[in-house]
């Protein structure tokens, strides 16, 4: 309504146009209901993200503010390296070598900011990409009710750790922790049964003696207490020894944890809480190792990449897990048709993933999706084997798949594309990316999709018909 050169006018009140138009006998009655407005709403404010350092004068603003989050913040130019500082005089016999001081990072003096404006009641704080101890240290003084905190870009060591002993967290994020060592993690034990959730990704220093350290506390917590959800994500030296004492989790993630084998699925085994088991990447399971888990009432299971495991982790595992809802077995090359054919028992699933399972074709999909009237998400992409005939039970049975992503499938041409459009899927998502197959014939065969489908994925596709 105001123009650009009214725009400083606009901050106290109305805007100018406004007001002119109004008449001078309104103008203090408008005011006086826009600084009312504007307060009641800087109070109702309990969630901001800053994209700019501008924001930042706006913070005393939000009175009530609850969750602020600055991990969208650009980056900063970094400090220049300062050269240490030699004592004045030698140092004699007996004297102490001066301690070095904490090291400081280029968000040092925002964070000094932040803890000045930002109310003192705020409860979740995520810190800029590449914060350092300092700035842990800080958030950890100025903000004595945190039970959220994120830090992220592998600057944090174990010193900012121990200064976090005396906030009242529940939840720790920590993602490229590479400077956190067994020390750090033992040291957040010291929560004792207060943190619920600690998520702990690329620490490659810390390994199962970390691990038992952060246990101290947990085992001997009362049932029920204690972790609820613990992401150890690419901390290579991990093996698992030790997950028995955390008999609450609900939430596991250990993928990408190279070294990790068969004995920690054995301490799973008693885990009966466990809902949410994520193996990604983990090369040293093997199909013994799975059947510890046979007992469990998963709801999510995820083994991408687990390349040795075979047929009979299914048959003897997966196939008793009835209540899965999600399952991700991408890469999976040693599982064929006979494996998914198990999945039958598994009626609850909602989102399946297949990727690279190359030994999966028509067979295996014909007698399982007949039995998952409730699939909403599945992804085949790279199962060469599967052609039209594996598409029918599909057209006939999901009738709430959203989601269809069957990228590199050269077994699927237009007359599988012309069984999807005559059954009236209702995709909202479907990807054919590099279907050698598939011709613009096959792509007007969707029409009938066109109401819902929303993500139509064509890329290396030939639609030029011969």
């Amino acid at each position: 309504m105001a123009d650009n050169g009214a725009a400083g006018e606009w901050r106290g009140g109305l805007p100018p146009v406004l007001i002119r138009y109004l008449g001078g006998e309104v103008v203090p009655m408008a005011r006086l209901v826009c600084t009312g407005w504007r307060d009641s709403v800087d109070g109702a404010v309990l969630r901001l993200r800053l994209r700019s350092e501008s924001g930042l004068p706006t913070l005393r603003r939000f009175t009530k503010l609850q969750e602020l989050d600055l991990s969208t913040l650009p980056p900063r130019a970094p400090l220049a390296p300062q050269d240490p500082q030699e004592p004045s005089s030698p140092l004699r016999k007996g004297d102490k070598r001066p301690s070095k001081p904490p090291p400081v990072c280029e968000w040092c003096s925002l964070m000094n900011a932040i803890a000045q404006d930002a109310p003192p009641t705020l409860r979740v704080l995520s810190l800029p990409y590449g914060s350092c101890d300092t700035c842990a240290c800080t958030a950890a003084r100025a903000f004595r009710h945190l039970v959220c905190l994120t830090l992220v870009g592998g600057e944090v060591t174990d010193r900012g750790l121990a200064a976090l002993s005396d906030v009242p967290l529940t939840e720790l994020h920590m993602r490229s922790a590479g400077c956190i060592t067994d020390d750090g993690l033992a040291a957040l034990g010291q929560h004792g049964s207060g943190l619920q959730v600690l998520v702990i990704h690329g620490a490659n220093r810390v390994s199962d003696k970390g691990l038992a350290g952060l246990s101290a506390n947990y085992a001997s917590s009362p049932h029920g207490a204690g972790l609820r959800a613990l992401s150890l994500v690419s901390c290579t030296r991990i093996r698992g020894e030790g997950l028995v004492a955390f008999s609450a989790l609900r939430s596991l993630n250990l993928s990408w944890c190279s070294y990790l084998n068969d004995g920690a699925l054995q301490d799973l085994q008693d885990a009966h809480q466990l809902r949410d088991l994520r193996l990604n990447g983990c090369m040293g399971i093997t199909d013994g190792g799975v059947e510890y888990l046979r007992g469990l009432r998963l709801q999510h299971l995820e083994l991408a990449e687990c390349e040795r495991l075979s047929n009979r982790s299914m048959q003897a595992t997966v196939a008793r897990m009835t209540h899965l809802h999600t399952l991700n077995l991408q890469g999976l090359h040693l599982l064929t048709d006979a494996g998914i054919r198990c999945l039958v028992n598994c009626p609850a699933l909602e989102r399946l993933d297949l990727r690279g399972c190359v030994g999966v074709g028509d067979e295996g999909l014909s007698a399982t999706l007949p039995s998952l009237p409730g699939l909403q998400w599945l992804d085949i992409s790279s199962c060469r084997k599967v052609t039209q005939k594996g598409l029918l039970p599909l057209a006939r049975h999901l009738t709430r798949l959203r989601h269809l992503a069957m990228a590199h499938c050269s077994g699927v041409g237009n007359s599988g594309l012309a069984v999807l459009g005559a059954a009236c899927v209702p995709l909202t998502h479907l990807n054919l990316s590099a279907c050698s197959r598939v011709t613009g014939t096959g792509v007007a065969a969707l029409k009938p999709l066109a109401p819902t489908l929303r993500h139509l994925h064509l890329s290396w596709c030939d639609l030029n018909d011969p």
